[in-house]
């Protein structure tokens, strides 16, 4: 990890403007708000509106992404399959994910998305990165319970008596998030499963920091949390794909720079930390959610060590606690870092991963 003090978020002379590199399909469009978001942010005019809700000192960005067909095949925006709430990587925003949540409409599946406090729309220019633990978690209770109750009433009025499936689903940072969230998450035992696509547990080894530097930047996050720095992510270890790589760095100043602050880059080292600590082994297996749970990870991830999320499920989770089948992780030969973005084969494989999880 390549940093870099105080970035610039202001001008960037060296990018070029570069289409959105995929086209959406699903979106029907009862569901447009025409002039929803500023025309340079949305790479369509049939993606869903940005709703931006107030709480606790931040207006968030959030979209829900309808399914676009029912459980009988008809085409029509109304009872999914099952619904995903989404928590995103580190640097990361909604229209990072519009690609796979535009495919999983397709398949009847609901999406919803928040930029985190931090991130993307919700915290642009020099609010980008600054957050901790306690916001992270308290912003998910906050909009997890907010989608929650939403849909319980939406399905009560729908005259529905049958429950839709809702996953918690995260990426890098985000599956860090959700992964702590199955064992300390105030509202866990309403997630009918996890899915976590290259979690944030540990840093790949040419990224991670040594032992001494780890010891020291608890003292730096504790004097300058909320100092901004350019992380200097690698785009080739992000994706495969040419056309999102030329995309992310050109996509200033959302994709990039890539930036965040003392505090949040130590909270989530930390946060994934734990999980692979073999001193909190008992404590995991005794609150984790018995629950389904699916990592999935490219083994070319030079971002996160895809090897600490093997351990995760093959040595941190007992048997006893996983019902044996109930948690996998799975590898893509090839696969890079960020999974929804990846080449296209990549893609459809955690595609058809993700469909197969959440309809068994």
């Amino acid at each position: 990890m390549s940093v870099k003090l105080f970035p610039n978020l202001k001008e960037n002379s060296n990018v070029k403007t570069v289409e959105y590199p995929y086209k959406l399909q699903s979106v029907l469009k009862d569901t447009i708000a025409p002039n929803s978001l500023p025309s340079s942010s949305p790479p369509s005019s049939s993606s869903p509106p940005i709703k931006y809700i107030e709480f606790n000192k931040a207006k968030f960005a959030t979209l829900t992404w309808p399914s676009s067909i029912t459980n009988n095949g008809s085409s029509t925006s109304s009872c999914p399959k099952c619904r995903i709430f989404i928590v995103h990587g580190f640097g990361e925003y909604s229209k990072l994910y519009y690609k796979l949540m535009d495919q999983l409409s397709l398949q009847g599946v609901e999406c919803f998305f928040f930029d985190q406090r931090g991130a993307g729309y919700t915290s642009p220019g020099n609010l980008k990165g600054k957050t901790d633990e306690y916001h992270t978690f308290n912003d998910l209770d906050h909009f997890l319970k907010l989608y929650i109750d939403d849909n319980n009433k939406k399905d009560r009025n729908s005259g529905s008596d049958k429950k839709i499936p809702l996953y918690l689903y995260g990426h890098s940072m985000g599956g860090g998030i959700i992964l702590n969230y199955g064992i300390h998450g105030k509202y866990k035992q309403s997630i009918d499963g996890i899915i976590a696509t290259g979690p944030l547990i540990l840093l790949h080894p040419h990224t991670r920091p040594n032992a001494l530097v780890l010891k020291c930047s608890w003292l730096i996050s504790k004097m300058l949390g909320n100092v901004q720095l350019d992380t200097g992510l690698d785009i080739d270890g992000v994706t495969g794909d040419s056309k999102f790589r030329e995309y992310l760095i050109n996509d200033f100043p959302n994709a990039t720079p890539c930036v965040g602050s003392f505090r949040q880059i130590y909270d989530f080292l930390i946060r994934g930390m734990y999980l692979v600590d073999s001193r909190n082994e008992t404590e995991i297996n005794k609150n984790m959610i018995k629950k389904p749970l699916l990592i999935l990870c490219g083994d070319k991830d030079s971002i996160n060590d895809y090897k600490a999320s093997v351990k995760f499920v093959k040595e941190v989770l007992s048997e006893e606690s996983s019902g044996n089948s109930l948690r996998n992780v799975k590898t893509y030969p090839g696969g890079r870092h960020s999974l929804h973005i990846d080449r296209e084969e990549i893609f459809q494989m955690l595609l058809k991963d993700i469909l197969k999880f959440v309809e068994n």
